[in-house]
């Protein structure tokens, strides 16, 4: 149960480090419990969709898309550990 939640814990401050990073934030201390990143991860998410609403969803809002998030996810290394499918 440990290890899941350590696991779980790591990957939520990694994502909203990235969040953080990507859309402008306040960095957020590190380490934080689970569900205080949960609750920061929210209200990124909650902001950002408020502003997609406001422009109408038109790119040029400066809004951070989801292929704009996932490019950088895109690298050589991610999809050889991530991709487990073989031909």
């Amino acid at each position: 149960m440990n290890l899941v939640n350590d696991k779980v814990q790591v990957w939520a401050n990694r994502v909203l480090k990235k969040l953080c990073t990507q859309l402008n934030y306040p960095q957020e201390a590190q380490k934080q419990p689970i569900a205080v990143s949960f609750k920061s991860i929210s209200s990124i998410v909650l902001s950002q969709l408020a502003e997609m609403e406001e422009y109408g969803g038109k790119n040029d809002a400066g809004v951070m898309t989801a292929m704009d998030f996932m490019n950088d996810f895109a690298t050589e290394e991610f999809l050889t550990k991530n991709i487990r499918v073989r031909p």
